[in-house]
């Protein structure tokens, strides 16, 4: 199984087809943190 590293401008990008693949994604707690940012603002 592979993982997949993603950023906060790669997931806004992909976002469509994040689910698609059967590989894990990993992100990180700032990309959370910038993600949640965009939804409030």
């Amino acid at each position: 199984m592979s993982k997949k590293f993603y950023d906060t401008c790669s997931l806004l990008l992909k976002s469509n087809n994040i689910f698609d693949d059967d590989e894990v994604f990993v992100i990180s707690s700032i990309t959370l943190k910038e993600l949640e940012y965009i939804k409030t603002s």
